[in-house]
This record gives C-alpha cells, structure tokens and sequence, in this order.
C-alpha cells in the first residue's frame, strides 16, 4: 500500500516583547512524526508532503495522484491546495486540486482527512 500523507507542518513566527525592545523569532516544526511511524512500521510505503511543500508540490494530473492507494490530508487549510504559489503569485490558471481529489476518490482512491485547527471549516469560518 502506498499513501500520500499531506499536512501535519507549520512555521511559527513570535513575537517577544521584554519592555520596551522587542524581537522576533521563527521555528518550523512538524507534527506527523508518530503517525508517519506507526504507518511505516505498518509496512505501509508513505510519502509525506508538508504544508508548505502543497503550493509547489502537489501533483497536478489525476494520473500522479493514481500511483496512490490512498491520500491522508491532516491540518491543513484549502486555501493552501486552492491558491498554490502558481495561481496566487502569477495567476496562472492550475487545475483546482481539490477538485482532483474528488475525482481521485470517485475513481476508487482512498481518503482520509483527519482534523486540525486548519481543517474542515478553516481557520477564519
């Protein structure tokens, strides 16, 4: 079985205030880590594909997405598949990735999304 796992990452940037100075600082981190491992140990074949890697990463034809037995899409917004860097920075016209996965599931691909503070409803619903 092969699965694409997508999400689970994010970048943090904070700001610290000690009187009147103040700073920044910034940090990336990733949640799927167990999860990734367990599906591994599973003898499952996983290829994770950060959040961020989404806007310049995800395939863009239904026969990429066909090499998958499934897609997992954990904590991460629409905004992110629907205004990849392509279509956001150059307005170029992409094929909608949503719209792939729901043809990837009608053909019989597996999905599963697992929630998170970005997910479903979003961030700003």
């Amino acid at each position: 079985m092969k699965i694409l796992f997508i999400g689970e990452s994010w970048h943090i940037h904070m700001i610290h205030s000690k009187g009147f100075d103040s700073f920044t600082s910034s940090k990336y981190e990733e949640g799927a880590d167990y999860l990734l491992s367990c599906l591994r140990q599973g003898n499952i074949d996983v290829d994770y594909m950060p959040a961020h890697i989404v806007q310049t990463r995800f395939p863009h034809t239904a026969e990429a997405l066909a090499c998958y037995d499934a897609i997992v899409i954990s904590d991460i917004g629409s905004n992110t598949f629907l205004l990849q860097n392509r279509t956001f920075y150059n307005m170029d016209i992409i094929p909608d990735a949503l719209q792939l996965i729901a043809d990837y599931v009608a053909e019989g691909g597996g999905l599963l999304m697992i929630g998170g503070y970005l997910s479903f409803t979003g961030i700003e619903a």
